[in-house]
């Protein structure tokens, strides 16, 4: 079964043969050989990557994350998010657009990727309120 590809994101490293940097795009939640695969495109290991190699460049439910600075993530954990989202039904998507937009800001703070993991755990405890056309008449 194929899983819905959620976000790509964009690894860099500067390459060490000639000037400039080596640019490697990959679709999450991907599979452990995809992941490996794009890292030996860049030859890089996993734990190497620091957070300033990783980022988003297309998040198809959750635009603000798009050119955000994260915490410290690992293509790991922004994996397992990816997958996480990918697993929601359309309610869970929508309380957690709900809490990214109150969540992620749009300055320049750095955005912990631990916290968004987390929030993914506990959507139960919202209420979705949907049809709400005018609050102003009682």
């Amino acid at each position: 079964m194929m899983t819905k590809k959620v976000m790509t994101l964009e690894l860099s490293r500067e390459n060490e043969f000639s000037d400039g940097y080596l640019y490697r795009s990959l679709e999450l939640p991907a599979q452990e050989y995809e992941i490996r695969d794009v890292l030996q495109q860049l030859r890089q290991r996993s734990a190497d990557i620091t957070p300033d190699q990783i980022a988003i460049y297309n998040s198809k439910y959750i635009p603000q994350l798009e050119d955000k600075r994260f915490d410290s993530p690992t293509v790991d954990e922004l994996n397992f998010f990816a997958k996480r989202l990918a697993e929601m039904d359309e309610t869970d998507m929508a309380i957690m657009q709900a809490l990214c937009t109150r969540y992620i800001k749009d300055d320049d703070e750095f955005v912990s990727i631990k916290d968004l993991i987390n929030m993914t755990f506990n959507l139960q405890k919202y209420t979705l309120i949907r049809d709400i056309s005018n609050l102003g008449k009682v």
